[in-house]
């Protein structure tokens, strides 16, 4: 009883374990062959979305879906195992562009192509009715039908309305016509066409826009050669007609009997080139093969040499000849008696002429018409016939060698000319580039007798790039200089907004009489802003001077300056968390270009929240360049006797020495970081309690390592407190009291834009106090001389 269970679970064991496999082997199938559920029918209602879905035919050889050309989707037939090769387009002069296609048959039962927003690009034109069905047939043809199993029900056909390819299953008669592509990889509508008449036996021609581009002259012949047309060519376009006339088209020789045998994947295509190919798959190499073309050479083009005209191969010449013999009753070859192999046809002009098997051409031998050779007004003896043979070939010898002969004398004077002009070019490059270096160190050496100089002459603006303009256009661009114009007033002088031609706004400043700033600071800026380019420098439009009138134009900031956001408790609220660290970074690139990337290096000395101006986005871009300095290349500082700038903002070794260097700027770009992410002031803002300054309460707080509390009021809610943190860090080593611990530009740029940088611990500040003072741009000067004695010399970088 156990023996007999044993063998019953072991049966039962195989049977599962067979099942298994099977199901194993079915999956394994489906897999395999990846089309198992792809369909090849689409039934009225359906839709398919440009997401890479197509449909595929049953036997898997072609598929219909988008394809992309020149950035533009397309719905296409094309061969599953070559994506590449398209043998159908529909809307080929309808791209969609910059949208989701889709395709199926409408509620009206017509194949449409639409987009999801429901503009239509493409649709069949059939009357409207129900239960339409669409299938892509093995065969690449696209079948619209009423019934999907009634194939002679169909109600339109893609291989009555083929585009540029001939597949097997069609059939080329008077209604149907191939249209090239425009060109390599655009389908739409180009200017070749391909299509047979069956008037005077039924010859098919290739037509350019311009006119007839190929003809195949006779019946039966695909060329103006004794050659006829392959049979299977012949018989591919008569859709395997066995009525097909075997005069025309005699049948191949056996060895050529194997091309009659496999139409699969061949395809007959009218090209963007104006050749019609036959090609045929070749599965070992993976690529097409070309079978068959026409026109295979330039004789081959219809009337490519005139209407008399002779195409030699062999020379690839044209040489014109007399008309030929004209029989104006001919209705046969018999009425061309005098013509051995000839045939009676009809000329461009109407006319019938004896053609030598369709060409205007015959050898003089009573038996042969050989392409190449020239005929003559009738039939010559065969000495004769020699005689002009000889003849002609020795003329077309002797142009032949003539055009080489101009073509080579051309060429090498070409040559000549063109190697002398190589050699000027170089000349002139040498000559260029050493006046050039002359004219840079000559302006150069101008700019600094310039600003060296206690005047301002009117032979000195041949140093100033910037253009000069006239007090009355500023007057009258100004209003007179009216209050409704006014923007501000610094220590240079007012502001005022002038509207030039155009409507530029322009901002024009105005030296003031009482300002503490003079000529000298009025050149500083015309000369030196005119040689700064820079996204966060503001630029100088021009400049006027006009008896005590001294005048400097701007570009117009219509945001005016960073003092007049971050100082004010209602705008304040404008400068998000973001905005402001733009701000700090922006100041630091303009302060990196000034002091190290600039074609000259300079030194600002005045840098300070209100000469930062905002533009329309808030960039920020430094501006008052009137007490800047140039300093050598190699130089990194320099002294003075004359200490000019706003307090607050000055480093302590140039308020108190003189000194001044880039590690000047950097002090005061500490203080403005300070200001911008507190609020507050560096001056005159708090009481004796707190500290002497912001520096000083800055500091305070980062030994109490309370730095959040330095935050201003209205950011705590959006801002990064370690990013607030690591900008409290960086200004204090910038407003270290020792020059050298303070850090260049660009590393004041590496730790702020770096989430990696290593930022070392500040060392306490200087504290200087200038309580009581105004912020204003002013001049403290060392009671014994207001003498300058600053060096300042110019480089090129």
């Amino acid at each position: 009883m156990v023996s007999h269970r044993r063998k019953i679970n072991c049966i039962l064991s195989a049977s599962c374990l067979l099942s298994s496999i099977f199901s194993l082997y079915i999956l394994l199938l489906c897999f395999c062959r990846v089309d198992c559920y792809a369909r090849d029918t689409l039934k009225q209602g359906d839709w398919i979305t440009d997401n890479g879905t197509a449909l595929v035919s049953s036997g898997g050889t072609f598929k219909l879906g988008f394809f992309t050309s020149n950035h533009k989707r397309f719905v296409g037939i094309w061969y599953k195992q070559d994506q590449q090769t398209v043998v159908w387009v529909s809307n080929r002069d309808s791209p969609v562009v910059n949208a989701t296609g889709t395709f199926g048959i409408a509620d009206d039962g017509n194949f449409k192509i639409s987009d999801t927003t429901g503009k239509e690009y493409w649709s069949t034109d059939k009357s409207s009715s129900t239960n339409r069905t669409l299938k892509l047939m093995d065969s690449g043809n696209l079948v619209l039908s009423d019934d999907d199993d009634q194939l002679a029900t169909s109600l339109w056909e893609s291989f009555r309305r083929p585009t540029h390819t001939f597949l097997p299953g069609m059939k080329m008669d008077e209604n149907l016509m191939l249209t090239s592509w425009i060109g390599d990889g655009d389908p739409g509508i180009g200017e070749f066409t391909f299509k047979q008449y069956e008037e005077e036996g039924g010859h098919y021609v290739i037509s350019k826009q311009t006119g007839d581009y190929w003809r195949s002259w006779m019946s039966g012949k695909f060329s103006s050669t004794d050659e006829l047309m392959p049979y299977a060519i012949a018989y591919l376009l008569s859709n395997f007609s066995k009525s097909l006339n075997q005069t025309k088209y005699p049948l191949p020789p056996k060895s050529s009997a194997q091309l009659l045998l496999d139409y699969n994947y061949t395809r007959l295509v009218m090209n963007y080139n104006g050749e019609l190919q036959y090609l045929k798959w070749d599965a070992d190499k993976g690529n097409w093969s070309m079978i068959w073309r026409e026109p295979e050479d330039n004789c081959s083009i219809y009337n490519a040499f005139g209407k008399f005209g002779s195409c030699n191969i062999s020379l690839s010449a044209a040489v014109s000849v007399s008309q030929l013999k004209i029989e104006p009753n001919c209705t046969s070859s018999r009425d061309c008696k005098d013509w051995p192999n000839s045939t009676c046809n009809r000329g461009t002009d109407g006319k019938k002429r004896c053609l030598c098997n369709g060409s205007f051409q015959w050898d003089g031998s009573n038996s042969n018409c050989t392409k190449g050779l020239v005929a003559g007004d009738y039939p010559q003896t065969s000495k004769e016939h020699s005689k002009g043979k000889m003849s002609t070939l020795t003329l077309i010898v002797m142009i032949s060698l003539i055009e080489v002969f101009v073509l080579t004398s051309a060429t090498i004077v070409c040559i000549y000319l063109w190697r002398r002009k190589i050699a000027r070019r170089q000349d002139n490059r040498r000559s260029n580039e050493r006046n050039r270096v002359l004219r840079t160190l000559d302006s150069e050496r101008h700019l600094t007798d310039l600003m060296g100089s206690g005047q301002f002459r009117e032979e000195d603006e041949r140093g100033i790039d910037v253009p000069f303009f006239d007090l009355e256009g500023i007057l009258a661009a100004t209003d007179s200089f009216s209050d409704a114009n006014k923007l501000g007033e610094g220590g240079y002088g007012p502001v005022y907004k002038g509207l030039f031609s155009g409507s530029q706004e322009i901002a024009v400043k105005r030296l003031s009489s009482v300002s503490g700033q003079g000529l000298q600071e009025f050149k500083n800026e015309v000369v030196l802003i005119a040689k700064l380019q820079h996204r966060n420098l503001v630029r100088l439009r021009g400049y006027c001077i006009n008896g005590d009138e001294k005048i400097l134009l701007y570009e117009y900031m219509p945001n005016k300056s960073l003092d007049s956001f971050i100082f004010d408790q209602k705008r304040s609220m404008c400068l998000d968390w973001e905005m402001r660290i733009n701000i700090i970074l922006g100041i630091a690139r303009g302060l990196l270009y000034l002091h190290h990337d600039s074609r000259l290096r300079i030194i600002h000395r005045d840098l300070k929240t209100s000469n930062i101006l905002l533009d329309e986005e808030m960039n920020p871009k430094i501006s008052d360049f009137g007490l800047a300095r140039i300093i050598g290349r190699k130089e990194t500082g320099s002294n003075t006797t004359r200490v000019v700038g706003t307090y607050g903002y000055m480093s302590p070794e140039y308020a108190l020495d003189g000194l001044f260097s880039i590690k000047s700027d950097v002090f005061s770009f500490g203080v403005v970081l300070l200001e911008i992410i507190s609020g507050k002031k560096n001056t005159g803002f708090y009481e004796s309690e707190l500290a002497m300054s912001l520096i000083g309460y800055a500091w305070r707080l980062w030994g109490e390592m309370k730095v959040l509390d330095l935050m201003d009021p209205t950011l705590p809610e959006i801002c990064n407190a370690d990013q607030f943190v690591k900008c409290v860090n960086v200004g204090l080593l910038c407003v270290q009291e020792d020059p050298k611990d303070r850090p260049t530009m660009s590393n004041v740029i590496t730790m702020l834009d770096s989430e990696v940088a290593t930022i070392p611990t500040p060392k306490q500040p200087a504290f200087v106090s200038w309580r009581g003072l105004s912020s204003k741009a002013t001049s403290s000067s060392k009671p014994d001389t207001y003498t300058e004695v600053t060096s300042s010399t110019v480089e090129e970088t």
